[in-house]
């Protein structure tokens, strides 16, 4: 599509990522009008972009979030989930939320869901549950967790973290098959990773793929 039909039909939606096309027609009006909206919220890649260091510079300068040389794709759902990731996290900050599919923790009411399904957790075991969330891939001590969670750096106390973390990673169901590992690091602490697939690829929830707008014949 054209920049002049691109623009109308996202004015009647709101879209999460645009794929641009660079060697599309108009291609430098449709990115200057999207970085114009007056809500900025849309993220943009880039693909069938040309060996020109300069250009390239230029639009990435001007807000555009990445680009791909050659349009492959499997790269270009992977760098569009991984891209859609990390804009999500930072709307749902804004709106009081933490979101990493398929967990959701609301921050205002204190509650937690798998998708659409409500998880009761007890007010510690919810604020333990977001340290995870919030630091996935780092290891914390039993040390930390006791002293941002119960405020107390007494060692004495530390089963109290084994017993918790037993309870959310139950409650929650983590577990690869969700894309989370929550492990047990013997005698240092705990870490929460995002599994991969056996292409090194993090496992993105279906709803995060995007939608790709063609170029017009």
């Amino acid at each position: 599509m054209d920049a002049f039909e691109l623009t109308s039909e996202a004015l009647e939606a709101e879209f999460q990522l645009f794929l641009l096309d660079q060697q599309a027609r108009e291609v430098e009006a449709a990115f200057r009008w999207l970085q114009s909206r007056p809500s900025g919220g849309a993220s943009v890649i880039l693909y069938n972009c040309e060996d020109n260091e300069a250009r390239l510079a230029e639009m990435l300068e001007q807000g555009a979030d990445d680009y791909i040389t050659v349009a492959r794709g499997r790269e270009l759902v992977a760098r569009s989930c991984a891209l859609l990731r990390r804009s999500e996290g930072r709307m749902a900050a804004r709106r009081g939320l933490l979101e990493l599919p398929p967990y959701r923790f609301d921050m205002v009411s204190k509650q937690a869901f798998i998708e659409d399904r409500r998880v009761v957790l007890t007010d510690k075991e919810f604020e333990l549950s977001v340290f995870f969330f919030r630091n996935p891939g780092r290891l914390l001590s039993r040390e930390k967790l006791l002293e941002v969670v119960w405020g107390s750096r007494l060692v004495a106390v530390s089963r109290t973290v084994d017993t918790h973390v037993s309870r959310i990673r139950r409650k929650l169901d983590i577990h690869p098959g969700r894309g989370f590992r929550l492990s047990a690091s013997y005698g240092s602490g705990y870490r929460l990773e995002q599994v991969e697939d056996s292409s090194g690829t993090a496992l993105a929830h279906p709803d995060l793929l995007p939608r790709k707008f063609s170029r017009s014949p």
